[in-house]
């Protein structure tokens, strides 16, 4: 075979394994029962392992279901799953014996270390043929069909309609049965090796040892589970040399080399496997001198020693240990220097309990003396939690066993230096306390450690169901140690309510706040800090009740500790929000209030500058509303508030700002107060009554190829005490607004299956054309010039002609290849033309149109263009742009992209340039897997018009054995900060919030 005609069977042998398993897909593999020839066949051995095996028959068929750390190979291609179902069929193929293998793995996953093509999926179906053998290692066999399993329900459905694809018929019955080989493990393996020998084929008619004989009765079909070992059912045993040593009291059977005790339960097929080089059996000496082979009632035996690599797992958990002592008069099991192991099936992560003394007191219950918990399954981990005394219990849950923890005087270890101790601690055993744990320097505060905690487990108290607490315990070097909190409660997809608590602490902070090229702000030693909650809960008929509060120390705690806090979020309030939604209506009552004496947010504070307070606001609305047999549709806004304007009695001054940055941005000295400047101004910041209704008729009509929908539109507004009116301006308190337009938007589009191209990833091409056309005229009997802005939808609204010509290209095209097909938008290229001929315009610096409110678009006649290109799969852009007629200049630009280089290494690259900021931005960086073990993430963000305003972030990531480390420098010239740090992570032990101060690198949670 020449070298092309090999890659080209590798290439097709790939082809055939890697199979994503969606609903209709086509899938490559297997051909049913005698079409084998059609497949790629090769020489590799597939190796299964997993903790809990289960065998049967289905036709010809041998089926396996395989639980627990499951893992499936062939050759360079492998998979990890959290279940699997494998069906495989022997059948004879141009002289030789092959194996078809048809895998179905719940969950699928790259396994480490094979090949680099592979897939993922939540379900996935894998085939294959080998010449070579099937290697099972599981540590505990059973045979039997299981029982309503919908995994094998599914699995056997997807194969039926995989096997009548590729056929057209309903599959045949496969070849004769295959028994499967298995293989042993070294004596120093985490799982104990089973051999098909070592195992029992089912529940048999065993006879019992003791009192036992021809007539004696069947095994009777129940188990103690409660106890260390199974009191009923049968036990195997098998050993290079077996003494029966009857006269011995009480009588004893001694197990020399390689030994095997397989604890067989009659209930559920429950059992136990142990394996060790040595071992002896105690039996009950009441007069029976019968030795019955390889096999013992388990109602006979008194007690199992075993030693030298002893082994002992139940499918659930594995425990290891050079002697153990099972004691069955007293159920009790003492096991020296032992490891138990077990896995988190949720979090997909191994779990051991070490100790130099484990006395297991039930089935489900142990006790440990000087012992360590931790996710690594080295003998010296990187971090583990050590205990005088632990106690492990294994009680049910939803997804398998779930194993609690209890322990006394812990310490926190990282290799062997002590970090933490705490008196008691107790919880689900994957809880371990520590989830984060961070060490840095920065140029501005020194040292500084951060590390987060599971609340509950810390504090020994059960988790309850669906809420997670997690405690923060930091140092920040000049500031000071420091304290916070994050609560999660509730389930937003099938609880009734839910909602969290964030809240942070520093004592005394004698450090200065650094505010990006503005004054420092010195802390002075005070206590300093925030807290925020919001909570949503449903109530019966279709009533919806959220409550929201907060309060900030002061006014830049959130800018420099909290950045996203304080400039992503929603203004912060004290809020009571109670709606009820009915079909196309909904009514509405809201209650207010900021609890700070300032306005938190730095986006509020640019614009509009203050907070609105409203006690209360009731609302009705209608959307959608059908009239006239569907020729008219109604919207309808109403609103009744009683409300006041209020800015901070802050000053400029206080944020950092310098006197001409005070001026430049908010027209007042450093020194002046924001609420006295604004009543300076004459605005009135006592409470008043607003009433605001909005009625909006749609007519929806199709005229040949046009969706046509004409609108008017009528709203008053009144406000008391005629506060309406700006200084200098007079009205009677009320304004009359009404508009009218019309919606026409078209569709036209062409396909051209001729186009191919490689460069461009292109097979076929179709382009779509969508025309719009919008026009509205609107008149207020007040000007907006007139009024004082409290709101931008209400007081802030426009009037006069607006036209807006937009126009939507989009080119799609196919990818995928044969029978997995899929339909991409190759190109969008969005564009509009927007004339705002109002009688007076919002000259804000960015302008933009809102087709749903046009009364509430913003700006000046501008042109918009926006673009979305997917080059390929693996390589994107995105482009805009906005030019303002008006003044004749380009308001924004950006430009950005990103590229999956390779596998291993991902760019992106994102510019910006806005002209009224005279901002010019640019943000690259780069994802790098040096290693399986090694990543490297760098960022670089610089403004081109300002060299001192740029920042850089460079990460490297070590994967250890179930835990992150982060190496971490970044530098940020704006605020002369420089930082170097590092932090651990424990795999799938990350909380789901880290609402604390943290590292502007990138998250690895």
């Amino acid at each position: 075979m020449n070298q092309l005609s090999q890659h080209r069977l590798h290439l097709l042998f790939i082809m055939i394994l890697l199979v994503i398993a969606t609903g209709g897909s086509a899938v490559y593999g297997l051909q049913p029962a005698g079409t084998v020839a059609s497949d790629a066949v090769v020489d590799d051995d597939a190796e299964l392992r997993c903790q809990r095996a289960q065998t049967w028959q289905s036709g010809q068929s041998q089926m396996l279901l395989l639980e627990n750390n499951v893992t499936v190979g062939v050759g360079a291609y492998g998979f990890r799953a959290d279940r699997a179902v494998i069906r495989i069929d022997e059948e004879e193929y141009a002289g030789r014996k092959v194996r078809r293998l048809m895998m179905y793995l719940l969950n699928a996953r790259a396994l480490p270390g094979r090949g680099a093509t592979t897939a993922e999926a939540a379900r996935l179906l894998v085939t294959g043929t080998t010449t070579g053998k099937v290697d099972l290692l599981a540590d505990l066999l059973t045979e039997g069909a299981p029982a309503d399993d919908e995994l094998v329900e599914d699995a056997a459905a997807r194969t039926a309609t995989y096997l009548a694809a590729i056929s057209g018929q309903s599959p045949a019955a496969a070849g004769p049965a295959m028994s499967v080989r298995m293989t042993r493990r070294p004596p120093t393996a985490p799982l104990g090796p089973i051999s098909p020998d070592d195992l029992l084929p089912g529940v048999p008619d065993a006879q019992p040892v003791a009192g036992g004989g021809a007539g004696a009765p069947r095994m009777a079909r129940t188990v103690g589970r409660g106890g260390v070992l199974p009191t009923d059912g049968v036990v195997s045993f098998r050993a290079e040399k077996v003494v029966l040593r009857a006269n011995d009291k009480p009588k004893s059977v001694v197990l020399i080399g390689a030994v095997r005790v397989v604890y067989h339960g009659s209930e559920s097929r429950a059992g136990m496997s142990l394996s060790a080089d040595n071992g002896v059996i105690f039996l009950a000496d009441d007069g029976a001198t019968e030795f019955g082979g390889d096999r013992l009632s388990a109602g006979s035996v008194q007690g199992v020693y075993l030693e030298d690599n002893v082994v002992a797992t139940d499918g659930d958990y594995t425990v290891r240990s050079p002697r153990v002592f099972y004691d069955l008069k007293t159920n009790r099991a003492v096991l020296l220097d032992a490891v138990m192991y077990t896995w988190d099936v949720n979090r997909k992560i191994p779990l051991y309990v070490r100790a130099e003394k484990l006395m297991q007191h039930s089935r489900t219950t142990w006790g440990a003396a000087e012992a360590v918990v931790t996710t690594s399954e080295f003998a010296e981990p990187h971090f583990s939690i050590g205990a005088r005394q632990v106690t492990v219990m294994q009680k049910p849950g939803d997804e398998g066993p779930e194993y609690h923890f209890r322990a006394r005087k812990n310490v926190a270890r990282v290799g062997k230096m002590p970090v933490f101790f705490w008196p008691e601690a107790s919880g689900k055993i994957q809880d371990i306390p520590l989830r984060r744990f961070d060490v840095a320097y920065s140029s501005n505060d020194g040292v500084s450690v951060r590390t987060s905690w599971d609340a509950f487990a810390l504090l020994g108290m059960d988790k309850p169901n669906d809420t997670d607490l997690f405690a923060h315990i930091d140092y920040l070097g000049e500031r000071g140690p420091a304290v916070g909190v994050n609560l999660e409660y509730g389930n937003k997809k099938t609880g009734d309510k839910y909602g969290h608590l964030d809240g942070y602490l520093l004592f005394a902070d004698h450090g200065e706040d650094q505010l990006s090229n503005r004054m420092d702000v010195d802390g002075d030693g005070q206590e300093r800090g925030y807290a925020h909650w919001q909570h949503r809960q449903y109530l019966d008929n279709n009533w919806e009740l959220s409550f929201e509060a907060a309060h900030v120390s002061d006014v830049t705690f959130l800018e420099e500790f909290f950045h996203s806090e304080a400039q992503e979020l929603k203004p912060y309030e004290t809020s009571m929000y109670l709606v009820k939604r009915e079909d196309d209506w909904a009514a509405t009552f809201l209650a207010k209030y900021n609890l700070d004496s300032f306005v938190a947010q730095t986006t509020a504070l640019q614009a509009p500058g203050f907070v609105v307070d409203k006690m209360p606001e009731v609302g009705y609305h209608r959307i959608g509303t059908s009239l006239w047999n569907d020729r008219l549709t109604w919207y309808s806004q109403n609103h009744v508030s009683h409300l006041r304007v209020r800015a901070g009695d802050d000053e400029p001054g206080d944020r950092g700002f310098t006197a001409m940055q005070s001026m430049l941005l908010f027209g007042v000295g450093p020194t002046t107060q924001f609420d006295a400047a604004l009543r300076a101004a004459g605005v009135e910041t006592d409470y008043i009554t607003r009433f605001d209704s909005r009625q909006e008729l749609q007519m929806p009509m199709r005229v040949s190829i046009f969706d046509v929908v004409p609108f008017i539109a009528g709203r008053v507004t009144a406000w008391s005490d005629e506060t309406l009116n700006t200084p200098g301006k007079d009205s009677d308190g009320v304004r009359l607004w009404g508009s009218g337009g019309v919606r026409i938007h078209t569709e036209f589009s062409k396909t051209y299956d001729h186009v191919s191209s490689k460069v461009f990833d292109l097979h076929r091409l179709r382009h779509i054309i969508e025309p719009t056309i919008e026009v509205s005229y609107s008149s207020s009997s007040v000007a907006r010039d007139d009024l004082f802005v409290i709101e931008n939808d209400v007081e802030g609204i426009n009037q006069g002609l607006m036209t807006r010509f937009a126009l939507r290209n989009t080119w799609q095209t196919q990818r995928g290849g044969p029978g997995r097909w899929r339909t991409v938008d190759w190109l969008t290229v969005d564009t509009d033309l927007v004339l705002m001929n109002e009688e007076e315009g919002h000259k804000d610096q960015v302008p933009h149109y809102f087709g749903y409110r046009p009364e509430n678009s913003r700006g000046d006649d501008h042109f918009y263009t926006r673009v979305l290109w997917m080059i390929s799969d693996t390589l994107g852009m995105v482009a805009e742009v906005t030019e303002d007629l008006e003044e004749n200049e380009t308001s924004q630009w950006r430009i950005g992209a990103t590229l999956q280089h390779t596998p291993a290494l991902a760019l992106y690259v994102d510019y910006v340039s806005i002209h009224e900021y005279n901002n010019k931005d640019i943000n690259w960086g780069f994802e790098y897997q040096l290693t399986s073990k090694y990543r490297v993430l760098f960022n670089h963000r610089t403004n081109l018009e300002r060299t001192d305003d740029r920042s850089m972030e460079l990460s490297l990531v070590r994967q250890l054995p179930r835990w992150k480390l982060v190496v971490l420098a970044e530098l940020d010239e704006l605020d002369d900060e420089q930082i170097f740090g590092i932090v651990l992570i424990p795999d799938g032990l990350g909380g789901s919030r880290y609402s604390r101060p943290t590292f502007r690198s990138p998250h690895f949670d």
